[in-house]
């Protein structure tokens, strides 16, 4: 450890170099986008997803008009495992939609969030299921 004394540059790049090691390289599965844009105000609304910027392993994703489940025809990761999408039969009711979502990452890491907009024009009910 004598020539850490010779360099007063030595220490401090050792130090950052062990510091960056333990930084794990992605923590977290960026999102890229997210359909319909949270706060969003859309007239039909069929399809909703989110699109991450890597590959997933796992994705679970519930939508809830005004608080109650509505059950899509169609849910899971696409496109190669990098977009969550739950797909309607008919479009979604008029009024608030919630989306939940639930991922596993490649490092296996869960991740979770959730997102709100508005349904402008859908039909004013909808079978629930």
């Amino acid at each position: 450890m004598a020539f850490l004394n010779r360099s007063p540059t030595v220490l401090p790049t050792v130090l950052a170099g062990l510091a960056l090691a333990t930084v794990p390289a992605d923590a977290h599965a960026p999102t890229a986008k997210r359909f319909p844009a949270p706060g969003a105000e859309r007239k039909v609304v069929r399809t909703v997803q989110i699109a991450f910027k890597e590959k997933l392993l796992a994705g679970r994703m519930g939508v809830k008009h005004e608080g109650v489940k509505v059950t899509p025809f169609t849910s899971g990761l696409v496109q190669g495992g990098k977009v969550l999408r739950a797909s309607f039969t008919e479009g979604l009711p008029r009024g608030t939609i919630t989306v939940s979502w639930r991922i596993k990452t490649a490092d296996g890491d869960s991740e979770k969030g959730l997102w709100r907009f508005q349904v402008t024009t859908g039909s004013a009910s909808h079978d629930h299921g």
